[in-house]
């Protein structure tokens, strides 16, 4: 980890939420969102920011979910994914789905 790499997630961070202030709508909440996490994450490696949304793992970190039930909501994601019912949660989906993968292989 090194300064610059810190000092250029925090001015991301600092333009998130100057983004947000300005506009509150969901894609400046998410970017602000996803900015702390991704500072969060290279200040301590240790942080698991991932958690999981539904599913007997409920409220659990990712790498605190038992193996059976991420692999059942891959499943679920890959479902909804497909379902145009639901494309307003596709990129998220996406998201988390690479997540449990990348998880589930490191197991």
């Amino acid at each position: 980890m090194t300064d610059k790499l810190l000092l250029s997630l925090w001015k991301n961070v600092q333009q998130a939420a100057v983004d947000f202030a300005a506009s509150p709508d969901a894609a400046a909440n998410k970017k602000l969102h996803e900015t702390c996490l991704a500072y969060a994450a290279e200040k301590n490696p240790q942080v698991d920011p991932i958690i999981l949304p539904f599913g007997r793992s409920k409220g659990k970190t990712l790498k605190k979910g038992a193996t059976d039930d991420l692999e059942w909501m891959m499943d679920r994601l890959k479902e909804n994914i497909v379902d145009e019912t639901k494309s307003k949660w596709k990129e998220g989906n996406e998201t988390l789905l690479a997540a449990i993968e990348a998880e589930l292989a490191t197991r």
